[in-house]
């Protein structure tokens, strides 16, 4: 997976609910270190492995911006990702001192790293 940026171009990578769906995390996460900066920030959130369809069903009701029909959409087709995983992959691919943390949604995990 290669982003059509230049090396170095962004201060910033964030990506919300696509590292759980590519089939290469590590390559994912290559194309990240290599668009950023030294030193800059790369951040991913994803659903846990225990990211309940009641927790999708919560938050689908609380949406004002996305549609509750396409988060229950792409609950249905995630599969799981566990953040070890995600923060070994990151690591694999470059990135260094990954921090995983949850967020203020249960059961949605984000990984933040750096590119060295």
């Amino acid at each position: 997976m290669e982003f059509p940026f230049d090396d170095g171009e962004f201060d910033v990578v964030l990506s919300a609910s696509l590292v759980n769906l590519v089939p290469d995390r590590v390559a994912l996460f290559a194309s990240m270190a290599r668009v950023l900066r030294p030193g800059c920030v790369a951040s991913v959130l994803f659903p846990s492995p225990d990211f309940t369809l009641d927790q999708v069903e919560r938050l689908a009701s609380s949406l004002t911006v996305m549609s509750g029909a396409a988060l229950r959409l792409w609950a249905s087709v995630r599969p799981n990702c566990n953040p070890d995983a995600v923060m070994r992959d990151a690591e694999m691919a470059g990135l260094v001192g990954a921090v995983c943390a949850t967020t203020w949604i249960d059961g949605l995990v984000s990984v933040t790293t750096q590119a060295p």
